[in-house]
């Protein structure tokens, strides 16, 4: 039985033997499936699915158990209601004894209430439950805008968020901001009332931090594999004022460029040693080409190293790939093959287990 950290207070019950695996099918249908995913819905008694019709159709074709969850969305009906309802779809049936899958567009961990539902009861009731990572509209926009976030750093956020917490922006770094098209209306509809400023009140928080002439992208990813990718550029002044922003297609993700460079800590790279590497980056060590002194040293040496990158080969044997091609297919291989020497409970001896996830510490104190 897997030991878990419950928090204070938190009465434990004993399950059957069922269990939960919440499935990210990625943002793209049928395109973002990974192997690990597909091997789960293979192996799954029942999978239910949130998600776009040509991923339930492509999931039918690995188990026929595949069952829609879109009845439901009923009209009217708070969006949170339906998101109870599809948690305990899974927990009913975990209890029952038998293996659930729940496949969700997207990552299954951002911003799902009916997964943290999930999750939250599996734990409480000793349901082992697995969620599998998929691709985020978040993942899906840093690609397309083709954004370095290696320098600067990323910040993702709900709008909601900004709007009813004490937040910090963080000017310097690339800021995505999820789930805008939706604020306000608690039934999840999927098209806005006309007239509904509930969006522009992002924008002018945005003004606030930002200023009035900042632009920023909305953002729409590639649902299915023949759609394309969109952006429309916007200054935060325009969208906070103009009532058509109310009425665009309302599954947008916020893009927000930095409002400024951060400067360097040059007395940082030289305590870690790395004081040539922060000078390789500054704007006046950088010939009118875009390379600076390192790349240049770097791009020297690399005729040599071009001819040794054909002669190395896989460092692997052939029953070790094997192995872990059926391990990636079959997610309950590990589970039946006891000749493999596999600690799979490192997480229940290690002293990691002992600081981060012990019974005694709460990691989400409030």
């Amino acid at each position: 039985m897997n030991r878990r950290h419950n928090g204070p207070g938190r009465r434990m019950t004993h399950s059957s033997n069922g269990r939960i695996v919440v499935i990210g099918a990625g943002l793209t249908a049928i395109s973002h499936l990974t192997i690990e995913a597909l091997s789960h819905v293979r192996h799954c008694d029942v999978v239910y699915h949130y998600g776009p019709d040509t991923s339930h159709a492509f999931l039918r074709r690995h188990n026929r158990n595949v069952i829609d969850v879109h009845a439901l969305l009923e009209e009217e009906k708070l969006r949170r209601y339906s998101y109870v309802q599809m948690a305990e779809l899974a927990l009913e049936d975990a209890r029952a004894g038998a293996r659930v899958g729940f496949v969700f567009q997207g990552h299954p961990a951002l911003l799902n209430f009916a997964v943290a539902r999930m999750v939250e009861r599996a734990e409480i009731e000793e349901i082992s439950v697995t969620l599998v990572p998929g691709v985020s509209s978040a993942d899906a926009l840093i690609a397309d805008f083709k954004l370095n976030v290696d320098e600067i750093g990323c910040q993702i956020v709900k709008a909601h968020a900004l709007l009813t917490r004490r937040l910090t922006v963080l000017l310097e770094a690339h800021v995505i901001v999820l789930m805008g098209g939706g604020l306000g209306d608690p039934t999840g509809a999927t098209n806005l009332a006309a007239g509904d400023t509930k969006p522009r009140l992002l924008f002018r928080r945005l003004v606030d931090w930002y200023g009035p002439d900042h632009e920023a992208f909305l953002y729409w990813g590639r649902v299915a594999p023949t759609d394309i990718a969109k952006a429309l550029r916007i200054s935060l002044a325009s969208a906070a004022s103009d009532p058509r922003i109310d009425r665009l297609p309302p599954h947008w993700t916020l893009y927000v460029p930095p409002k400024m460079q951060p400067p360097q800590l040059i007395e940082e790279f030289e305590a870690l040693g790395l004081l040539r590497y922060a000078k390789s980056n500054q704007p006046h060590d950088r010939t009118v080409s875009g390379y600076g002194q390192l790349d240049l040293e770097a791009i020297e040496g690399l005729p040599e190293r071009r001819s040794a990158l054909r002669e190395r080969q896989p460092d692997t044997s052939d029953a070790n790939l094997k192995i872990n091609i059926r391990a990636a297919e079959d997610p309950g291989f590990i589970e039946q093959a006891s000749w493999l020497s596999i600690d799979r409970n490192n997480f229940e001896n290690a002293e990691f287990n002992q600081i981060y996830i012990g019974d005694d510490v709460d990691l989400f104190c409030e």
